[in-house]
């Protein structure tokens, strides 16, 4: 009995040593590979961990997908520059927006429902100080995404607006 247990040990253990593939793959959620005759891009999702070896020479990064990093610029924070009170919120008929900014800009407020359609959208065009109204009477007992874009469209804030009784 002894002699079978043994056995059965030492199979399964030789079997689990051999799991481990050197083969070019990647356990990700998703990925893609695209080709030509000149070049081949390939991306996956998913691979978080890697770790990168350096020598005098050479440098190692694990995974088969290396990245490259370039940084041109970092955006100043819609916090620093936007002063923006929603009120009140819940609300039962008007929501007053009240937007002060340190510089002149053009924005486009957004207001959508659960199911993703935009019920109100207006552009305010160049100003340091904004205010507006949206008249929430016609609309159901619900929660809505309020939206503010600056100029181009780049977003700045979002907001949960929630309408009551």
């Amino acid at each position: 009995m002894k002699k079978i247990l043994l056995s059965i040990l030492l199979i399964v253990s030789i079997e689990n040593t051999y799991c481990q593939s050197i083969s070019r793959e990647v356990n990700s959620s998703a990925g893609e590979f695209f080709f030509n005759s000149n070049s081949s891009i390939s991306w996956t999702l998913g691979e978080i961990i890697t770790e990168t070896f350096v020598t005098d020479n050479n440098t190692l990064t694990q995974g088969f997908q290396q990245s490259l990093l370039y940084v041109f610029g970092i955006d100043e924070n819609a916090d620093s520059i936007f002063n923006i009170n929603i009120y009140p919120n819940p609300t039962n008929s008007l929501l007053n927006i009240k937007i002060d900014s340190k510089i002149k800009t053009t924005l486009n407020l957004k207001l959508f429902d659960v199911h993703g359609n935009c019920l109100f959208d207006k552009k305010i065009n160049g100003n340091k100080n904004f205010y507006e109204k949206i008249n929430f009477s016609n609309y159901r007992n619900s929660m809505y995404l309020l939206k503010i874009f600056s100029s181009k469209n780049k977003f700045v804030k979002s907001f949960k607006i929630q309408k009551v009784y």
